[in-house]
């Protein structure tokens, strides 16, 4: 087989493959976007991100691909926030192997597993919250998934040689940041925290009040948990978007 055929078969192959999408449904938007099937070479990189995570101890490597993943398949550039992320990659899961998920020695079916929100958990994802005390006030919400890529690329780049027991608080920070939309110091002098570099980011957090920061944390705590319900398959029991999600 020539090269002109190996590049023509590769190019019937890709549009094979728009014309073969599957519903996901996005949790923030509690909408559905149509996403393409995962491919051998993420699958690959799949791999090769968990090696990565557990070899080099690049706590980075696997939640880069997972996003880069999502980011490639989403054919209608749906917009996709953090906590949207594990149901995405449970969705993509079932569809690559399957409605049976293992988790630790029991056995579940995916199947009817639905990953839609109720509207006071969606109004609590989109809206923008608000904590303020005598002078300072901060805007905060559930941030993107490109948002999130983009300064974890920076962390990595930064971090990637490190534990991420060693760098713990700088994680949080980094964390913290994400959340954070704006800051307005004395009601007039706005600062829009997401035009500014990572480390101008996180000299900031480090100066902002713990009463502020504590509301802003509490905001993130019940985001996860309602990621966490959504991914509850039995009590106490939950399926991981972690590195062994695609290894069950």
């Amino acid at each position: 087989m020539t090269t002109s055929n190996v590049d023509e078969l590769i190019s019937q192959l890709q549009e094979a493959a728009n014309s073969n999408l599957i519903d996901v449904n996005i949790l923030s938007t509690a909408g559905v976007a149509k996403f393409k099937q995962m491919t051998v070479k993420q699958q690959s990189s799949l791999i090769s991100g968990i090696i990565s995570q557990e070899t080099d101890k690049n706590a980075f490597s696997y939640n880069r691909t997972t996003s880069q993943i999502i980011m490639d398949n989403n054919t209608q550039s749906a917009h996709i926030k953090t906590i949207d992320k594990g149901s995405i990659l449970v969705q993509m899961r079932r569809d690559t192997m399957g409605d049976v998920v293992k988790i630790g020695e029991d056995t579940y079916d995916i199947s009817e597993m639905d990953f839609k929100l109720d509207d006071e958990s969606v109004e609590k994802i989109n809206s923008i919250h608000t904590a303020s005390i005598s002078g300072i006030s901060i805007s905060y919400t559930t941030p993107s998934l490109s948002r999130d890529m983009d300064m974890n690329q920076v962390a990595e780049d930064r971090w990637k040689e490190i534990e991420a027991a060693d760098i713990i608080s700088d994680l949080f920070k980094l964390e913290l940041s994400k959340y954070i939309t704006s800051i307005t110091i004395n009601e007039d002098n706005i600062i829009d925290i997401s035009t500014l570099d990572v480390d101008s980011q996180l000299k900031i957090c480090d100066n902002l009040p713990v009463k502020l920061t504590r509301q802003v944390m509490t905001y993130i705590q019940d985001v996860r948990f309602i990621e966490q319900d959504m991914l509850q398959v039995d009590e106490n029991k939950y399926i991981p978007t972690d590195i062994t999600l695609f290894d069950t």
